[in-house]
């Protein structure tokens, strides 16, 4: 319902700029993206946060559609690539599923683990805005943007120490190379090789390099990102000359970015089933402009 209404409302403002639009121009802007993900769901044991997010930069490129109504007022879309994302990190009590070395089913492991990721998530984002223009070299706009997401990874490193084990012995180094769409339950890179450990008399092959779903039990859902996302802008230009300009904009996500599904607990699992958390995460970023109005 509410994508709908959201939607209408893009619609809607392209039908005005349209229909009563007196000019149009267009033109192209790129820069940079500082994000994070924005949430107030923080895992937590004794009232400590175990978990923290960060933000990440990246970069936008694309057009921009001018329609202007008057001296002082007009509606602006754009079509951009956009990166968004942001820097998570975890540490605290915690559960891991490892291969034993002789195979069979895999043997599940708690302990503490620390683990990092800078996540960045591609977008084509669809900005849609009313622009006044109180002066010359000035410009205020703010309005609705809907974005898809065409790609989703995610890099880092991750140790682990069992509860039986010295920090010394940590599994320490484990790569984590993510790729939010492709990856499969259970997945590591072997070509990365691994390394086989004696762990209370059962020998445990700890891969070096995991992918996003490593922990996941067979059959869990998969997918952790959502592919559509919507929210709010405003946006101040300063225009150099009558055609360059530099700006500024806040961009705040209105969407759950994140599949309840798949979005799970690191904390603990009931049994040998998933935690999964019933959360908001939303997208949060802040850009800097330099663009081209013809």
């Amino acid at each position: 319902m509410v994508k709908n209404i959201f939607l209408f409302i893009c619609l809607s403002l392209f039908g005005i700029s349209y229909s009563f639009a007196q000019d149009i121009s267009y033109g192209f802007k790129a820069g940079l993206n500082f994000s994070k993900i924005n949430t107030e769901d923080i895992e937590q044991l004794d009232n400590v946060d175990l978990e923290s997010f960060d933000q990440n930069s990246g970069f936008h490129l694309g057009i921009v559609f001018n329609t202007k109504f008057s001296e002082y007022f007009g509606a602006r879309g754009e079509f951009l690539f956009s990166q968004k994302g942001g820097r998570y990190e975890f540490e605290g009590p915690s559960y891991t599923d490892l291969n034993s070395f002789l195979g069979g089913d895999k043997v599940s492991r708690t302990g503490f683990r620390k683990m990092n990721l800078n996540i960045s998530n591609a977008y084509i984002d669809i900005p849609v805005s009313v622009v006044v223009r109180p002066l010359e070299w000035f410009e205020l706009s703010a309005g609705v943007n809907a974005a898809i997401l065409i790609s989703s990874s995610a890099a880092g490193e991750m140790s682990f120490r069992e509860d039986s084990q010295s920090e010394e012995d940590a599994y320490k180094g484990i790569s984590l190379d993510f790729r939010y769409f492709r990856d499969e339950v259970g997945e590591t890179i072997p070509e990365n090789g691994s390394e086989v450990r004696l762990i209370n008399g059962t020998s445990l092959e700890i891969p070096k390099t995991i992918k996003a779903y490593y922990d996941f039990p067979e059959g869990a859902e998969t997918g952790l990102f959502n592919r559509f996302d919507f929210g709010l802008h405003a946006t101040a230009n300063f225009f150099i000359n009558k055609s360059l300009f530099v700006g500024a904009r806040i961009n705040y996500g209105l969407a759950d970015i994140t599949n309840s599904r798949a979005d799970r607990s690191l904390v603990a699992k009931d049994g040998s089933e998933l935690i999964l958390r019933d959360d908001k995460d939303t997208n949060l970023s802040l850009q800097a402009s330099i663009g081209f109005s013809f």
